[in-house]
């Protein structure tokens, strides 16, 4: 069985419906998107991780996260 890297599959995930909506991107959309069983709360903490690296961008507190231009760049 083959070994999910979570972190990068929620990353292409976010970059992915960013460039399709150019909205910031929810943990529960996440939840919805991706193809493993992940709970919301996971994907956030994720998220939050992401978001100290510098690869995603938070611009509100309760706000959704974009990607870095870093990261598309490397995507």
């Amino acid at each position: 069985m083959e070994k999910i890297d979570k972190k990068a599959k929620i990353l292409e995930c976010t970059i992915l419906e960013y460039i399709k909506t150019s909205t910031p991107i929810g943990s529960q959309l996440l939840q919805a998107i991706v193809d493993f069983d992940v709970s919301s709360a996971t994907i956030l903490n994720y998220l939050k991780r992401m978001v100290e690296d510098g690869v995603l961008m938070q611009f509100h507190i309760s706000g959704g996260r974009v990607p870095s231009i870093e990261s598309l760049r490397d995507f």
